[in-house]
């Protein structure tokens, strides 16, 4: 593969690609019928995709809700969906496995998707910067959210995860707002719709080593698909990602090479030309979140979400991880959901991302229950040997189960009708069940990860000069 990528954020020229339907110069047209759609409101809009064309009619209703954005000339190609679209009808006897969510709609989640959980770790790292064990801690975009495995996926579903993780947060930021629109249209997020995504760039020729990998067959099937797949699924779609290799055979730093990265990639640019990672982390806050998106780090065996990194009171870099595989359990999710129930909406005054502190009450230090239960092993995948990685779960994690009985729920409702729930956490237990260290990290001495510049999203031009997947090699 030839080396391309880097760490460029893009200029701060501002470029309008898009223009609001309150003076529209041209036409809103359906994507897939031709059918003007100018006067017709955003639900209008959409119960004519779902409905009409009856692409997801069978979906709760709840689940198709979407905040009211200005539509964008920059629209992804509809043309690369007509080969593969009489198998999407095979795929609706389903229709929960397509199901997606991300915190700028109002809807609760659906429950496999846990929210705020960024925030509850964010508040954990300080309680421990605080006893002296962090020294620092960086974290991504602040609601990201984490995209647990159902029953249908699982053993197989990591890649699928790990990439609507990344649409959750892509989807509600606000600094390349045109994304959201080039996610969810024509066919919005989910298992099965990236499924037929991918497909479908194949058959416009992106990727043709990946399609014959995979036999030219992925819809309504369990194959397992890498970062490499993902990159195809973002690039079809206009939003701008990029690989990155590490071999940590060959590299003199070994596992080092990656974790320095990562600590790079979370730095605000202005540091990012230092050598060391104590130069960059000089005068800086102790624990913060940033506007950086999560990483997809795929590895032979598995995928995950890399959300931030630690630094500990010894020097050492642990990162803070979302795996798919690993359920939170329902303290740490009622927590997360509590945490982000505050500031709902993406477009609230302030663009906050934070929460009140009085959301989160973790357990002293010193008073800790908690109970360990170790991950069964699951049986490695045998029949890929192909050098393009892909994912299966590889078992070799502690999952730290927090006791029901720590929970604390006390619901009351106040003469102004607000109500107040208070949830129990120790924050030594809420940071292990995202961290992962260096000792876990060199089991495996070859990386991948997906990561997104937040560029303006690319035009069909640019799409079409990046069919074949290439990578950046770090050493």
């Amino acid at each position: 593969m030839s080396p391309r990528g880097g760490h460029d954020d893009g200029s701060d020229d501002v470029q309008i690609l898009y223009e609001t339907h309150a003076q529209p110069s041209e036409p809103f047209m359906c994507q897939l019928c031709r059918q003007d759609l100018t006067s017709f409101t955003a639900e209008q809009r959409e119960t004519h995709y779902f409905e009409k064309h009856k692409m997801e009619s069978d979906k709760p209703a709840s689940y198709h809700a979407k905040p009211v954005r200005p539509r964008n000339k920059l629209t992804f190609s509809t043309s690369i969906l007509k080969p593969v679209k009489q198998k999407y009808k095979e795929l609706l006897k389903d229709t929960e496995e397509d199901m997606f969510w991300y915190p700028s709609q109002s809807q609760d989640p659906p429950p496999n998707f846990s929210p705020g959980l960024i925030t509850v770790l964010k508040h954990a790292l300080k309680r421990l910067h605080q006893k002296g064990t962090t020294r620092r801690a960086v974290l991504c975009y602040e609601r990201t959210v984490h995209v647990g495995r159902e029953s249908f996926d699982a053993g197989w579903g990591c890649g699928y995860r790990n990439f609507l993780m990344a649409c959750t947060a892509l989807m509600d930021q606000q600094k390349q707002t045109l994304y959201s629109s080039l996610l969810e249209e024509p066919i919005s997020p989910g298992v099965r719709n990236l499924q037929l995504w991918i497909e479908g760039a194949w058959q416009a020729g992106y990727d043709r080593a990946g399609a014959k990998d995979l036999k030219h067959n992925l819809c309504g099937t369990k194959k397992f698909i890498g970062t490499a797949e993902l990159y195809v699924a973002f690039t079809c779609r206009g939003i701008p990602s990029q690989l990155v290799d590490f071999d940590l055979r060959k590299s003199p730093r070994g596992v080092d090479a990656l974790t320095n990265w990562v600590v790079e990639y979370f730095s605000p640019q202005s540091q990012r030309k230092s050598n060391t990672v104590d130069d960059i982390l000089r005068g800086a806050s102790p624990v913060i979140a940033t506007d950086r998106m999560p990483l997809i780090l795929q590895h032979d065996g598995h995928s995950r979400t890399i959300v931030g990194y630690e630094l500990t009171k010894n020097g050492t870099v642990n990162l803070l991880i979302f795996d798919p595989s690993l359920l939170p359990k329902k303290t740490l999710r009622k927590t997360g959901i509590s945490a982000l129930t505050p500031h709902r909406s993406a477009f609230s005054a302030q663009q906050s991302n934070s929460v009140a502190s009085s959301c989160i009450n973790l357990l002293p230090l010193s008073k800790r229950n908690i109970s360990k239960q170790k991950r069964k092993a699951s049986p490695p995948f045998e029949g890929n040997k192909a050098k393009r990685l892909r994912s299966t779960p590889d078992g070799d994690d502690d999952v730290i189960i927090i006791d029901e009985d720590i929970s604390q729920e006390n619901a009351g409702t106040s003469a102004t009708g607000s109500s107040h729930s208070e949830l129990e956490l120790d924050p030594q237990d809420v940071v292990k069940f995202f961290r992962v260290n260096n000792s876990r990290l060199g089991k495996k001495d070859q990386y991948q990860i997906l990561y997104f510049p937040m560029e303006d999203p690319w035009d069909e031009k640019e799409r079409s000069s990046r069919k074949e997947v290439t990578s950046t090699k770090v050493c």
